[in-house]
C-alpha cells in the first residue's frame, strides 16, 4: 500500500495534476469555495472534530457547510456535535448528503454520507454498556456501507482527552490509561468481529502515535503491523505544519486501516486539510468560527485486498457472528442488527448468504 502524505498545508500535489492552494496564495484572495478533496471514482473520507458544533452559531453552520460541500468527500466522521436535532436540520440543507447519528444517549459522534456514492447498510454503537464508560466516554459508532460494490466498516470515535503524557497502568483513572484501555478494547473488537471485512477507524483519539512504547496508548495496534496500519503515521512523524491540532501543536486525529487496504496496487493520499488558509482571518477566524482541529482525510481508488473476503463466499467457509445465523438444517440465514450486537431477526433465504456484521459478503455458489 502506497500512502502519500502532505505535510505542508496544501490540498493538492503536482503528482495529482492539481494546484497547491495552501500557502501559495494570500489568504485574502481565497475562499472556502477554493477547497477540494473528493474525486470522482475514488473513495474519500474525512475525520473532523468540530469543537462543540456549532461553536459560533449561524457563522459556524454556514462556514462548515461551505467547507463540507467544497471538499466533496464521500463520508465525514464528525466529533463534538453538541445538538443532534440541530445537526440533522442542518444536514438536510447540505445538497447530496445525509446525516446519521445513533439513537439513545448521544456522545457527539455523527456521520455525513454522500447519497449518490455511498450505500448505507447499518448504523450502531459498540462497547456502550456501563462497564465501558470510563475508557469510552463516547461509544464507538459503527457505519457499515458499500462503496462501488465493495463493503466497508467505518468506526467513528473520540477518546478521553488530556493527561500528562505518562501511561500509568496502575491507575484506572489515568487519562492515558483510559485511552490505552480503549485502544486495546477496539483492537479486540476488530480482531474478533471485523477481521473479514475492510475497516477504517477515524476520529479524535486525543493522543500522538509517536510516544515511546512504554507510554504509547496505541501500542497494541502498532505491535500488529501485519493486520493494522495508521494511515496518517507519516503526518504524525512529520513537521507541525501537517498536524491536526495546532493550538497544542500535536497530531491527535487519526485514520487506522486494516490489512484489506494493504493491496500492492493501492495508492492513497492522506493529508491534514488547512482550511484556515482559505479564510481572510487565517487561523484566528477558523478557530473562532469552525473548530480548533483541522480535518484529516484519506482519498484514493478503492483497491482493497478482498481475496480473503471472497474466499468466504462458499457456504462451508461462511463466517457469521452467531450460531443463530444457521437454521436447524444448517442453512445460512441473513441476520440483521439495526442497533448494536443483538440480532433482531433471522430470516431464511433461498441461497446460503454470508453476512458479517450486517454486511452481505456474498451468496454461495
Amino acid at each position: 500500500m502506497n500512502l502519500r502524505k502532505l505535510t505542508a498545508p496544501c490540498l493538492r500535489t503536482a503528482l495529482l495534476a492539481s494546484l497547491c492552494i495552501g500557502l501559495a496564495l494570500p489568504a485574502a484572495s481565497q475562499s472556502l469555495d477554493d477547497l477540494s478533496f473528493g474525486e470522482s471514482g475514488e473513495f474519500s473520507a474525512i475525520s473532523w472534530n468540530l469543537e462543540w458544533f456549532p461553536k459560533n452559531g449561524q457563522s459556524t453552520l454556514d462556514s462548515v457547510a461551505a467547507a463540507i460541500l467544497a471538499l466533496d468527500a464521500d463520508v465525514y466522521a464528525l466529533q463534538e456535535i453538541s445538538d443532534t436535532a440541530q445537526f440533522m436540520d442542518w444536514a438536510e440543507t447540505l445538497e447530496g448528503y445525509e446525516g446519521l447519528h445513533a439513537v439513545g444517549w448521544f456522545g457527539g459522534l455523527t456521520y455525513l454520507v454522500k447519497s449518490s456514492t455511498v450505500q448505507v447498510d447499518n448504523l450502531y454503537e459498540i462497547l456502550s454498556t456501563s462497564e465501558f464508560w470510563s475508557p469510552f466516554p463516547r461509544s464507538p459508532l459503527i457505519l457499515e456501507i458499500h462503496f462501488d460494490g465493495q463493503p466497508l466498516v467505518l468506526i467513528n470515535n473520540h477518546f478521553k482527552c488530556c493527561g500528562d503524557g505518562n501511561l500509568d497502568l496502575n491507575d484506572d483513572g489515568d487519562e492515558e490509561t483510559r485511552r490505552w484501555i480503549a485502544s486495546n478494547l477496539l483492537k479486540e473488537q476488530l480482531d474478533e468481529n471485523y477481521a473479514q471485512v475492510p475497516v477504517l477507524l477515524m476520529g479524535d483519539l486525543n493522543d500522538v502515535l509517536t510516544d515511546p512504547a512504554s507510554d504509547n496508548v496505541f501500542q497494541a495496534f502498532l505491535d500488529d503491523p501485519e493486520h493494522y496500519t495508521f494511515a496518517d503515521m507519516e503526518l504524525a512523524q512529520g513537521p507541525a505544519a501537517g498536524w491536526s491540532f495546532p493550538n497544542w501543536p500535536s497530531h491527535i486525529d487519526h485514520l487506522l486501516v486494516n490489512h484489506f487496504w494493504d493491496s500492492p496496487d493501492a495508492d492513497y493520499t492522506v493529508l491534514t486539510i488547512a482550511i484556515e488558509d482559505h479564510l481572510d482571518g487565517g487561523w484566528w477566524a477558523y478557530d473562532e468560527n469552525m473548530s480548533d482541529h483541522r480535518p484529516v482525510g484519506i482519498r484514493g481508488a478503492l483497491v482493497l485486498d478482498l481475496d480473503e473476503l471472497h474466499n468466504t463466499r462458499g457456504a462451508s467457509n461462511c463466517k457469521t457472528w452467531s450460531d443463530k445465523c444457521i437454521d436447524a438444517t444448517g442453512r445460512r440465514v441473513d441476520c440483521r442488527q439495526p442497533r448494536g450486537l443483538v440480532f433482531q431477526q433471522c430470516e431464511t433465504t433461498p441461497k446460503y448468504r454470508c453476512v458479517l456484521g450486517g454486511i452481505l459478503l456474498g451468496h454461495s455458489e
